[in-house]
């Protein structure tokens, strides 16, 4: 323990901080998630191929993630997000970087993983993807969230 941390933590911490480096984007997506995923030891490599696929990537890609689209990127991060299938899922911009296809994939997936157990929060500034995912809608102004008032539609 250091200063109340455990050393696992500040590993943990230093070694997603790592794979976010742009130094680092020669990794091949599967070995980047697996290193992720081996962080908490949860999930094995079927599970993270489950959700490279799950996104509409493919798990033998040979490329580095370096030279994906942003696009790519952003289906490779969702696929991150969930691939422990975690109860609080919290997703900003979700949709940012895909084409019409892709974001139609992730919002019929994202739609998938509704369950009552499971939290999904969505930021986003797209109408569709508002209406097509939430329950509930909040909106930020400045600093704090907001009940839509919908008594004056």
């Amino acid at each position: 323990m250091m200063n109340g941390w455990g050393c696992n933590r500040i590993f943990q911490k230093v070694l997603v901080q790592l794979l976010k480096h742009r130094e680092l984007y020669h990794i091949i997506q599967h070995k980047k998630l697996c290193l992720l995923a081996g962080l908490r030891g949860r999930i094995g490599k079927e599970k993270v191929r489950n959700a490279i696929c799950s996104v509409g990537l493919n798990s033998d890609e040979k490329k580095t993630v370096g030279k994906y689209s942003l696009g790519m990127r952003q289906r490779l991060g969702i696929a991150q997000a969930i691939m422990e299938n975690p109860q609080l899922l919290i997703l900003d911009e979700p949709m940012n970087g895909l084409d019409l296809k892709g974001a139609d994939a992730i919002r019929k997936l994202l739609i998938s993983m509704k369950k009552p157990e499971r939290i999904i929060i969505v930021a986003s500034h797209i109408q569709q993807d508002i209406e097509e995912l939430c329950d509930e809608v909040y909106f930020m102004k400045k600093v704090t969230l907001e009940s839509p008032d919908l008594s004056e539609n």
